[in-house]
């Protein structure tokens, strides 16, 4: 074994030096040196953009109030659904005024819990937009804590005004089913019967001719089964269950034939104006049926004005998009004819305009109102949709939209007039 003097002659004097630096080197650290204030400054402002950014894109309400940092923030979802700036809109929200009326006691309750720094389960809220609307939301919200600590509050508010309406649609569109289902099943009992009466009316006239005093028993009794058929007739087409003969029509000659008899049924203050639209499609429909729907519009126009005022009847072709609320309702992306009958009346409230359709539901007389819901079913009959719009004492616009033939087209000319 070579002894430690000869390895280091082996090593030479350049070697020798060598191994003495490395012996004065102190071994390099693998551990990193701690971060420096900027980076680690500029990493937090980076981190604070990607997360703003970020809530500026969600398709929901973001807000959140830290008082003991001095930091406010609502993001442009926000501003966009409920129509005030910012400030004014975290404003609303610290003084719960942003919340509709019924449902600030409940914001309080929940601002009381995250005061104690609990978070409260999601509830659903009605928010108020700048016009007045309603915006129904539900609401999450946080404490914000720091060392136990409750600084602020962050809340998230998803809008779900538009499924809520789909609900309500949804819901009625059932109620109106089931009620068709009952009327169609009794009108169809009741023109048994009353095919059973007429019959034996028929057969008593033939049996004692010349018997005044029977006539005048038979007479009365036969005007009233008119009646009754032409009830049952109206169930029926609320049922749309009843007999269609569809051919292809121009509805603006059916409006104009239909003018007299319908300007003669209104009242004498009311001025009646009509405009109807050059190049009309043509419709495959009942001319009969068609006729009752409009006589039904008329007359419940008719009965909402009280004073002096104006019924005006519109028809245009109308190109339903892809989407939009006429898909929503039912209707298909396809060229319509839209006939809309506006009025100047007392217009209705929410609850009355929910149950327009229902039959026999009127508002100021006691047994009637089967004319709308029959036009509903007839209008629903013949694949088409009918919508109104209304607010009370502004008046009420009905607007029936039937799909077109393909290619066919009513006269060229277009009619306006003040009957």
């Amino acid at each position: 074994m070579r002894s430690f003097f000869q390895r280091l002659c082996a090593m030479g004097i350049g070697g020798v030096q060598r191994l003495s630096q490395a012996r004065r080197t102190p071994p390099k650290s693998t551990r990193r040196a701690p971060p420096n204030a900027d980076s680690s400054n500029l990493a937090l402002r980076q981190s604070e953009e990607r997360f703003r950014e970020i809530a500026e894109l969600a398709p929901v309400i973001i807000c959140e109030v830290d008082e003991v940092a001095n930091r406010r923030f609502v993001n442009a979802q926000g501003v966009k659904t409920l129509g005030y700036d910012r400030d004014t809109l975290i404003e609303k929200f610290c003084s719960l005024e942003i919340y509709h009326p019924e449902d600030r006691e409940g914001a309080a309750e929940v601002k009381k819990i995250i005061q104690q720094g609990r978070r409260p389960p999601p509830s659903e809220r009605k928010l108020l937009h700048r016009d007045g609307s309603i915006v129904s939301v539900v609401s999450n919200a946080a404490p914000i804590l720091r060392n136990g600590a409750v600084h602020g509050v962050r809340g998230c508010f998803t809008d779900v005004s538009a499924i809520k309406k789909l609900q309500e649609q949804i819901w009625n569109a059932r109620r109106l089913e089931a009620i068709a289902d009952l009327a169609g099943g009794v009108a169809h009992q009741f023109n048994n019967a009353l095919a059973v009466i007429a019959g034996n009316l028929e057969l008593m006239e033939s049996l004692g001719p010349g018997k005044e005093e029977l006539h005048d028993y038979i007479t009365p009794i036969g005007h009233s089964c008119e009646r009754l058929r032409q009830l049952t007739a109206h169930l029926l087409a609320y049922a749309r269950g009843g007999q269609y003969k569809t051919e292809s029509i121009d509805l603006r000659s059916l409006i104009e034939t239909a003018l007299p008899r319908l300007k003669s049924a209104l009242k004498p203050f009311i001025q009646m104006e009509t405009d109807l639209q050059p190049g009309l499609w043509r419709v495959n429909a009942d001319a009969v049926q068609l006729q009752m729907v409009l006589t039904a519009i008329v007359t419940n126009s008719d009965e909402a004005i009280e004073n002096e005022g104006r019924l005006r009847i519109t028809l245009q072709n109308e190109m339903v998009p892809t989407t939009g609320p006429l898909v929503e309702e039912g209707l298909k992306p396809s060229r319509h004819v839209c006939l809309t009958v506006e009025d100047t009346g007392r217009g209705m409230d929410a609850e009355t305009h929910q149950r327009l359709f229902t039959p026999f539901f009127s508002t100021k007389f006691f047994g009637r109102g089967l004319g709308l819901a029959a036009a509903y079913g007839i209008v629903r009959n013949h694949g088409g949709v009918i919508l109104v719009d209304s607010t009370p004492g502004e008046g009420t616009r009905v607007r029936v939209y039937l799909p077109a033939t393909v290619s066919e087209t009513g006269s060229e000319e277009h009619q306006t007039a003040v009957l």
